[in-house]
């Protein structure tokens, strides 16, 4: 009984591959009846010998397959789909060739796109390592645009997850057909980089009225950011530096956003926040016009507040480029070299200097005095120039309010 049963399965395996290889022999024998009778050129009558003695992939001394050539030379859909359907390998690249798929792209042909895909050819490859995309490409150059569209008919959920591949950074919202691009790419089940939800956020925030993300694109976020994924991904949604500067009738949208993000469980670390608030009143300048430096103190003030809210510890230290920062690090150095420069321009009899000098100093006082009234009270052990804070601050009265981490 098991010996009967082995021998049907043998041949009816058989079966298979005989019809298998039969309807690829009737494939490929279209294919060369139609270079043969319909093209009927010296370079289709070449290619129909060339495929008969070698096989369908076999590649010539010019360094082309026939599917290659058909794309790139003759440029006909009917022959690119009898080339697939004779089983050409579309993943095979001649030596010192590009990538099937970035040689259809740049046709911009959508009769012969829509062969290649029906005909299962991926909207993505490895081009010599490097990860290619359509509808990425799309969005990159701003010729191919009216193409996005097109792509995105051919794209699954499967290759609309972007988290790990390529960030579409280019996606323009001003652009009325780029939200239309967008909508269809939620609706198919889109799931962005990380970084696209850093893009998104910085647009809702910062373009005017407008061209701005809408209300309803920023409801599609919501989910974006609720994903188990992001939750665990060691980067963070809002990218804070390019929400240090928002102009007044935008900063409700900086506080939605990041009340989006808190609302979903994601936490921020208390030092990134603490950067924020240093790099917002960072901004604040002595020498801005007057309105200027009243608005930035206005948002600076915010953030601060809004941070101190989310039971952020703010006197904490912030590591960047190998160095500790924190909050009033360069207010006091700059209150303490404003100082410095008091008591020279007084050596050297300077009134304008004096005046300039004291005039600074006030103003940096005003900022310390500020922050610490807001319970910023701590700075590093020494500054950029390797100063000693704990000296600085004994010089500028200011030890018994201001502590300096590290010390006893």
């Amino acid at each position: 009984m098991k010996n009967q049963i082995i021998r049907t399965l043998k041949i009816s395996l058989a079966f298979l591959l005989a019809v298998v290889s039969f309807s690829g022999c009737g494939a490929q024998s279209k294919l060369t009846k139609y270079l043969r009778n319909d093209l009927n050129d010296s370079a289709a009558r070449y290619w129909a010998d060339f495929i008969e003695q070698n096989g369908i992939n076999a590649i010539d001394e010019d360094g082309d397959t026939l599917l290659y050539y058909a794309i790139q030379n003759y440029k006909d859909p009917k022959l690119v789909d009898l080339c697939l359907k004779a089983k050409a390998d579309f993943s095979l690249v001649p030596r010192g060739k590009k990538d099937l798929i970035v040689v259809a792209f740049r046709m911009e042909d959508e009769a012969i796109w829509d062969v290649l895909f029906k005909n299962g050819v991926p909207v993505r490859s490895d081009e010599e390592g490097r990860k290619y995309d359509l509808l990425y490409s799309c969005f990159k150059s701003p010729y191919m645009t009216q193409y996005e569209k097109f792509f995105l008919n051919y794209y699954t959920e499967k290759d609309l997850d972007y988290r790990g591949y390529a960030k579409l950074d280019f996606l323009d919202w001003r652009d009325p057909q780029g939200n239309e691009v967008f909508f269809e790419m939620d609706k198919k089940g889109y799931k962005p980089h990380i970084a696209n939800l850093r893009e998104f956020i910085s647009d809702y925030v910062n373009q005017k009225d407008e061209p701005s993300l809408k209300e309803v694109q920023f409801e599609c976020l919501k989910k974006y950011i609720s994903d188990e994924w992001y939750k665990t991904e060691n980067s963070y949604i809002v990218d804070l530096d390019n929400l240090v500067h928002v102009e007044p009738e935008n900063e409700n949208r900086v506080f939605k956003a990041m009340d989006f993000v808190f609302k979903c469980g994601y936490e921020f670390e208390d030092a990134y926040l603490a950067d924020w608030v240093k790099d917002c009143f960072g901004r604040l300048s002595s020498y801005s016009k007057e309105n200027e430096n009243k608005a930035d103190l206005n948002y600076a003030l915010k953030v601060l507040n809004y941070c101190k809210e989310h039971n952020a510890e703010l006197n904490v230290a912030i590591e960047k480029n190998d160095k500790t920062e924190r909050i009033l690090d360069r207010w006091i150095s700059s209150l303490y070299r404003s100082c410095k420069e008091i008591a020279e321009s007084r050596e050297e009899n300077n009134e304008y200097w004096l005046k300039t000098s004291e005039k600074d100093f006030a103003y940096y006082n005003g900022v310390v005095n500020l922050l610490l009234e807001n319970g910023i009270n701590s700075v590093s052990k020494t500054n950029d120039y390797g100063e000693e804070y704990s000296a600085m601050l004994q010089e500028l009265g200011l030890s018994d309010r201001i502590n300096v981490v590290g010390e006893m």
